[in-house]
């Protein structure tokens, strides 16, 4: 008899409790107020799509809901969240590079007359 296959989704490490709270609580606008065992079980199904704790705290930053519900039917919402989070992640910029400054001057100094600052410096 042959074992059973795993799917792939239940081979996927989850992150551990703490990231899911912090997860939560960067998510939701009042945390303390929540149903707990609903917002676990919904973050669960989301982490499964995408299982980086990295993005969530991402689109933390963009989008603010009172319940992980209503995150549910808004897939778009997070896939356009999500190519946004990879191409920024894949971003590289070239290094920079050092600018020597001269020591010398080059040219003369131009000397600016000091501007009228009240009534009295305008009539003089």
């Amino acid at each position: 008899m042959t074992k059973a296959k795993k799917s792939p989704i239940s081979s996927i490490k989850l992150p551990d409790g703490k990231v899911r709270l912090a997860i939560i609580h960067a998510l939701l606008k009042d945390s303390k107020s929540c149903h707990w065992g609903l917002e676990m079980k919904m973050l669960n199904k989301l982490l499964k799509e995408h299982n980086d704790p990295e993005f969530w705290f991402f689109f933390a930053k963009r989008y603010k809901f009172v319940t992980l519900i209503h995150l549910m039917p808004q897939f778009d919402i997070i896939f356009a969240t999500h190519l946004e989070y990879i191409k920024q992640k894949s971003l590289t910029l070239p290094e920079a590079t050092e600018v020597v400054l001269q020591k010398e001057k080059i040219g003369e100094d131009v000397v600016l007359p000091p501007k009228q600052k009240t009534l009295a410096d305008f009539i003089k």
